[in-house]
């Protein structure tokens, strides 16, 4: 029998970090050595980097391919089994070559050889050493797949954080995730101005250059619209992990950057649930995707007309597009100018005329503090006591599942429906948590926003006009020329009050304790900000 003379020596690791201490060099030594034994001439000597169950094995590939090219018989020399192979995947090409004549595996630690002419207890040993190999593989999955599950079922995070969020090690000397202070403030400005639905894609992108917003990996360049589109549809910002593989969802420990109501309006304004949809072209109209035809019921759209006199100069008007209500099929053109000034009629509605009667209102808001506390406190703790309630509930359900009592689509299904609610109720809490001053104050501005209303949106640009129209009006449509609208909560409250000379009750301010059902529709807007950029 021929055996091999030359030999090629295969030291592998399966990591970077691994390559980095000695196990490679302490390979190499015993490999050497052992083939200084056998009398084996090296010819090659391949250090490979790289996992022997994931990914296609390039280097180990290469190796195979330099041997293949050989036209003796060359001896594999490894230290293991388990340094060759740690699968049956590979078994069929290597046991090929072998069978053929073409290689011969030696195994230094385990003693043995194996070869075309190899004895079935050798050849036994090896696929004994394969088992044992893939065995050690599929516990250690097993023993990392329990423990992200414990990790997510503790609302840890598992991966890399996203923009906003920063890695750091905590006083135990562990890993952990805390708020980027930089970043965070940035990422739920974008949220806000999205929320209006008064911003392309491709204006959020400049915005957030403007605003220097960037990647916090990588080339740490300006976002992209891709970027863009991933951070408005990340529910980690309001408390939420997300798994990309199984899509599973489970509540973390970390400080959220915004209330999940904010996100879901972000969601209604990027799938079209929010407001009718409207192209973004390269002119900015005020009125685009904003106000819509009373008699068709879709959104107005805006036209630019021109006209060049005989001196050379040139003169343009924005006509808004409409229909006859006795007559759809046929077009009305209002001057933008005319809607305006509809509008700016509407905003004058607002302002509380009486001065004193004003102070009086805002002084009957600072007192209704201590009134509503002890409700507020109460009703917190009867919905912090349902979300541990709901939390053994789930707890049952797994299980119940783990033991078979319900099936896949049954548990997907509970589960879900039990994780709604308790999301909800974090909300409710975090609601009922805001203090009673941080309401009244916010009440109070939104009644100075209304009293100045129209100063303000005739002093605004084009965008904080849109913004403007968003955050007072619920619906704005022509009937024919004539603007028809319905204002948002509480400026609805300040228009009626106006018009019949009285207020109809402190009630109508939500002054009083809400239900649960009625707390997120009658949550006060946040008032829009300046547009300001923001630097490090």
């Amino acid at each position: 029998m021929n055996r091999a003379t030359k030999a090629v020596i295969l030291a592998r690791v399966s990591t970077e970090e691994q390559e980095k201490g000695y196990s490679i060099d302490a390979q190499l030594h015993r490999l050497r050595q052992y083939c200084e034994r056998k009398e084996l001439e090296i010819i090659e000597t391949f250090t490979v980097v790289e996992s022997s169950t994931n990914g296609e094995r390039k280097q180990f590939n290469e190796m195979l391919t330099f041997v293949k090219r050989q036209k003796q018989c060359i001896a594999v020399v490894a230290d293991k089994v388990d340094r060759v192979q740690r699968s049956f995947k590979e078994f069929p090409v290597l046991d090929g070559l072998v069978q053929k004549g073409r290689i011969e595996l030696h195994f230094n630690s385990e003693g043995y050889v194996i070869h075309k002419d190899s004895v079935s207890q050798d050849r036994f040993m090896w696929s004994i050493g394969v088992v044992l190999a893939q065995g050690y593989v599929d516990s250690l999955r097993d023993n990392v797949k329990r423990s992200i599950a414990q990790k997510l079922r503790n609302g840890e995070w598992i991966s890399q954080a996203p923009l906003g969020y920063e890695h750091f090690t905590n006083e135990r000397g562990k890993p952990d995730i805390r708020i980027d202070p930089v970043r965070a403030p940035l990422v739920r400005h974008i949220f806000e101005k999205y929320a209006t639905g008064c911003y392309s894609i491709s204006q959020m992108v400049t915005m957030a250059k403007d605003i220097g917003l960037n990647n916090s990996r990588g080339h740490k360049g300006a976002l992209t619209k891709s970027h863009l589109y991933k951070i408005l549809q990340e529910p980690f910002y309001y408390g939420v992990m997300r798994v990309k593989k199984t899509g599973e969802e489970f509540p973390h420990r970390y400080e959220t950057v915004i209330p999940k109501s904010l996100f879901d309006t972000c969601q209604d304004i990027r799938t079209g649930k929010g407001k009718p949809h409207s192209r973004y072209g390269k002119k900015d109209y005020l009125f685009r995707g904003i106000l819509s035809c009373a008699t068709t019921g879709k959104a107005c759209t805006a036209e630019t007309h021109k006209k060049k006199y005989e001196n050379g100069e040139t003169a343009e008007w924005t006509y808004v597009v409409s229909y006859k209500a006795d007559n759809p099929s046929k077009k009305l053109w209002t001057r933008e100018e005319d809607v305006e000034a509809q509008v700016m009629a509407a905003l004058e509605t607002l302002a509380v005329k009486d001065e004193g009667y004003l102070n009086d209102i805002l002084s009957w808001i600072t007192s209704t503090h201590d009134s509503k506390k002890v409700h507020h406190k109460k009703h917190t703790a009867s919905l912090k006591k349902e979300h541990t309630e709901i939390e053994h509930k789930v707890e049952k359900l797994m299980d119940m599942r783990i033991n078979g009592e319900i099936g896949k689509e049954e548990f997907i299904k509970n589960k879900k429906r039990l994780k709604d609610r308790q999301y909800e109720i974090t909300e409710l809490i975090h609601a009922y948590d805001v203090t009673e001053d941080e309401f009244n104050n916010k009440l109070i501005h939104l009644i100075n926003i209304a009293s100045g209303a129209a100063r303000a949106f005739r002093g605004s640009d084009i965008h904080e006009k849109r913004e403007m129209l968003t955050f007072i009006f619920q619906n704005l449509s022509l009937k024919e020329k004539k603007l028809e609208y319905t204002m948002r909560y509480p400026f609805n409250l300040f228009a009626d009050a106006n018009k019949t000379g009285e207020w109809c009750g402190r009630e109508d301010l939500n002054l009083h304790p809400l239900p649960d059902s009625d707390l997120n529709a009658a949550r006060l807007p946040v008032p829009p900000r300046p547009h300001v950029k923001y630097q490090e």
